[in-house]
């Protein structure tokens, strides 16, 4: 019987390896399985990146086409501005020049454009219009703002008598 028993004995061995085996096969075809899974969101996430990557290319390019077109306009309406304060700078010095009056003070002398300088400062004043008692200083805006009149009472009139002493 022991022999019988020894028989048996590897019978069940034979079996339960043959078991682990299939075991083990249905393992790795579960791995292969989720590999095969793996490998294809790997390679449509390479796919995605590298579509992404383009699109970041043509994004760049017209960012930057888009950059230079907003600096060109923004250079082109910094010089409408300026032609229109030139423009509006002008249209009030043929006024005054033609009438000569703020009021009731006339004027008998219109200057524009005034530049004066003082320790490597500039100031310009838009027209100046004298008469032997009142000097009137202006300053031209085609757009007004508060800053403006701030500037103009907390500076520009303070420092006229400094920049132009001769007046």
């Amino acid at each position: 019987m022991t022999a019988m028993n020894e028989l048996e004995s590897v019978k069940k061995s034979l079996e339960q390896i043959a078991k682990s085996n299939a075991e083990a096969a249905v393992w790795r075809a579960e791995s292969d399985a989720w590999r095969a899974k793996s490998d294809a969101w790997r390679a449509l996430a390479d796919k995605r990146h590298a579509e992404a990557e383009v699109a970041h290319k043509r994004f760049q390019k017209e960012l930057a086409k888009l950059t230079q077109t907003v600096h060109k306009t923004n250079k082109e309406m910094g010089g409408m501005s300026n032609t229109q304060g030139r423009t509006t700078e002008e249209f009030f010095l043929q006024a005054l020049d033609k009438d000569r009056r703020l009021g009731e003070l006339e004027f008998g002398y219109i200057r524009p454009n005034v530049r004066a300088y003082d320790h490597g400062q500039e100031i310009e004043f838009d027209i100046l219009m004298m008469n032997g008692e009142v000097i009137a200083v202006i300053e031209v805006k085609h757009t007004l703002r508060r800053e403006d009149v701030e500037r103009m009472r907390e500076w520009t009139l303070p420092s006229f008598r400094r920049f132009l002493p001769e007046y």
